[in-house]
């Protein structure tokens, strides 16, 4: 009887030694399972647009940016960077600049940074060029294969870049293109997890101005946001440019947007748009052609009034950052931007120090 008890206890004894360090290990790790699954729940279901918001290195909230700017690399750039930085630009869209050439060096000198328009190129590439003329894209199951995977390389090669503060994915219409969309978002937050600076997605949709006393047609818009979705698109864009059959004068232009805003708030919300979380910038117009482009659409001058209105009026209806078009985008006969116009720049400066102290009251 002895015996048996002995072993009984001896037998208790190695059990509890050889249980109680799994037991120990599991209390440990459990509270970081259910961590990583409801982080990894989040990263599936609920976009946020602050993961393009570096902790440390740079804050994109409250910025301003110009498309285009310094798009090659000639005599020209250094200079035209620092002009931007004296108009407050930091930041602007651009295609993949590879670390340590000498253009990603004078990005770094003027502490500018760029939205990735990569995987934009990379959706317009599997597309075709006729399919985004025609605004008819839809990627097939191939085609969707092939972009995902453009998108998956080109995360691995930039994962770790400080200068790219989010990625550039639509811009205005191309076609039916929300699940590929949805897709590339998706690649893009499960590289977050794993990259040291988070970012963000940036969908493009355009709305023309209204004149004064007239709105402008919203068929344009009404199709092309049908690709916006939450799980698509962290961040989105709005363009709203005077461009019609004729140009007119300033006057005629309601840059304040006061109908336009809330018809494209509106429309954005029926598909699932919640302000509160998923940002918007303002893409004021500091361009025009005076002669009429390819679709035989003329450009509005806008007065240096008209532009710091219409960033103003971004700014009180929420946007957290503005970026303007465009800068020496073409330097043709007939053709000003906010690089070589004087009354673009100062309208410029004036809607900066106006959003700037809509932002201040706002934190």
């Amino acid at each position: 009887m002895f015996n048996k008890a002995w072993h009984w206890y001896k037998t208790r004894d190695l059990f509890l030694k050889l249980l109680l360090p799994i037991v120990i290990i599991l209390i440990i790790c459990m509270p970081i399972a259910a961590q990583f699954a409801l982080s990894t729940q989040n990263f599936a279901q609920t976009p946020n647009y602050q993961l393009y918001y570096h902790p440390t290195k740079y804050t994109f909230l409250h910025k301003v940016g110009v498309f285009s700017l310094a798009q090659t690399l000639d005599k020209t750039t250094d200079s035209q960077l620092a002009k931007a930085r004296s108009l407050g630009i930091s930041f602007t869209t651009h295609t993949y600049i590879i670390p340590g050439t000498p253009l990603y060096i004078l990005f770094e000198k003027y502490h500018m940074h760029y939205l990735d328009v990569s995987p934009l190129l990379y959706l317009e590439s599997v597309c075709g060029t006729q399919a985004v003329a025609n605004s008819t894209c839809h990627l097939g199951s191939a085609q969707e294969k092939l972009f995902l995977s453009e998108i998956s390389k080109h995360l691995q090669d930039t994962k770790n870049d400080p200068l790219i503060v989010g990625y550039y994915t639509l811009d205005t219409y191309i076609g039916n293109v929300q699940n590929s969309l949805t897709d590339s978002h998706l690649l893009i937050q499960k590289a977050n997890q794993f990259s040291s600076v988070k970012r963000g997605t940036i969908c493009g949709f355009y709305a023309p101005l209204d004149n004064v006393n007239e709105n402008a047609s919203r068929s344009y818009f009404d199709q092309a946001v049908a690709n916006y979705a939450p799980l698509a698109c962290d961040s989105v864009a709005i363009f709203s440019y005077a461009v019609s059959g004729n140009a007119v004068d300033s006057s005629s232009i309601d840059w304040s947007m006061t109908n336009l805003l809330p018809y494209v708030f509106a429309k954005l919300q029926s598909n699932g748009w919640d302000q509160s979380k998923n940002n918007i910038i303002g893409v004021s117009q500091t361009y025009v052609n005076t002669q009429k482009d390819q679709s035989q659409e003329a450009w509005t001058a806008p007065t240096a009034e008209a532009i710091a209105l219409q960033m103003e009026s971004y700014c009180k209806n929420g946007a957290v950052n503005i970026l303007t078009y465009a800068w020496g985008s073409d330097m043709s006969s007939g053709v000003d931007d906010l690089q070589n116009t004087s009354s673009f720049q100062n309208g410029f400066i004036n809607g900066v120090a106006a959003c700037s102290k809509i932002w201040q009251i706002g934190k």
